[in-house]
């Protein structure tokens, strides 16, 4: 693989509103990690299928054989927060409701019934589920997204879900590490600040990210959140105390890291593009999702040039694309 080619699959990347096949045509020819999608990219449920089969066409000739097949992924978490609503599929309930239900063989069931209609759609990737607990009674950030406010409850719940997900061959996404129910401010458009020590988030919120872990999940998205008592300058997403430290060290997570979406003021308001995704990488984030605004040829161009000057090391990107590639290997993306 080129350079350009090897940075490319550090990135989950938008499709414009309104974008026609030759715009789709200039996303597939950067040859990213794969593809978010949002409502506004479709309408039906055969424009879904459609749109993932020609993301996911790989045309003769193409330079990465056997063949690097892309992530398509979607917020699916169930609730208010549901990339797909069509009248052919049944709703799935939020996650607070089935917490409420303490049974983790439902929570099971709903997940294997979401990954059914995402691999129907030709979705492979879910951005779910929440692991964060609801620590403050503010439906505006997590709320009924969580399971729950009891870390064990919440824990059997988290890799309920994620079984249910890999049952239907769907990768799931625990998020958002190491914890965002404690928080009142949403990181779309501010840094929120949560004063809590080590001790405090071993005792409850990393308990179910322990337990997604533990039933394979393959993949960490990470929380635009300052915790000082970690680390004073960094929020975890840039922070290498909380990514190397804690996910990789502690829990000895070995799957992909995935950022929560780049553009989010959390970030923006306090770092330069190139200098957040300077610190993304060394921190150890693995895989960066563009979510509404960045365009993806742009920060490509950034990260060869903090390759270029040496600031980033090639061997921090294969690093990176090895868990990668690890990960679309097992769930059969790569052909």
């Amino acid at each position: 693989m080129t350079l350009r080619e090897k940075i490319a699959q550090h990135f989950i990347v938008w499709i414009p509103r309104k974008a026609d096949p030759s715009s789709i045509a200039g996303l597939k020819a950067l040859k990213p990690a794969g593809y978010i999608l949002y409502p506004w990219n479709f309408k039906t449920v055969a424009d879904v299928r459609n749109l993932t089969a020609e993301l996911s066409s790989i045309q003769d000739g193409d330079a990465l054989t056997p063949g690097i097949r892309p992530f398509i992924c979607a917020d699916q978490e169930g609730g208010r927060v549901a990339a797909f609503r069509f009248k052919e599929f049944p709703a799935q309930p939020a996650a607070f409701q089935l917490g409420s239900l303490a049974d983790p063989a439902i929570v099971e069931a709903s997940a294997y019934s979401a990954a059914l209609q995402l691999a129907y759609l030709g979705v492979n990737m879910n951005l779910a589920p929440v692991a964060d607990l609801y620590g403050q009674a503010d439906s505006s950030i997590i709320g009924d997204r969580s399971f729950g406010d009891d870390p064990e409850s919440v824990a059997a719940s988290v890799a309920a879900y994620v079984r249910g997900l890999e049952r239907g061959g769907i990768i799931a996404t625990l998020k958002h590490f190491p914890g965002h129910g404690v928080s009142t401010v949403d990181s779309h458009a501010d840094l929120p600040v949560v004063s809590s020590v080590l001790e405090d988030l071993r005792g409850r919120e990393l308990i179910p990210f322990i337990a997604g872990i533990g039933a394979g999940a393959q993949v960490v998205m990470t929380a635009h959140i300052l915790y000082p008592a970690i680390d004073a300058e960094n929020p975890a997403t840039l922070s290498p105390a909380i990514l190397n430290g804690l996910l990789r060290g502690d829990l000895d997570f070995e799957g992909v890291i995935l950022t929560d979406g780049f553009e989010m003021g959390a970030l923006a308001k306090s770092f330069g593009k190139a200098e957040a995704l300077a610190r993304a990488l060394e921190a150890g984030v693995n895989l960066i999702l563009l979510y509404d605004r960045y365009e993806p040829a742009e920060m490509i161009d950034l990260v060869e040039g903090l390759v270029r000057s040496g600031r980033i090391s090639e061997e921090t990107l294969d690093g990176n694309l090895m868990r990668i590639l690890s990960v679309k290997e097992a769930y059969g993306l790569l052909r």
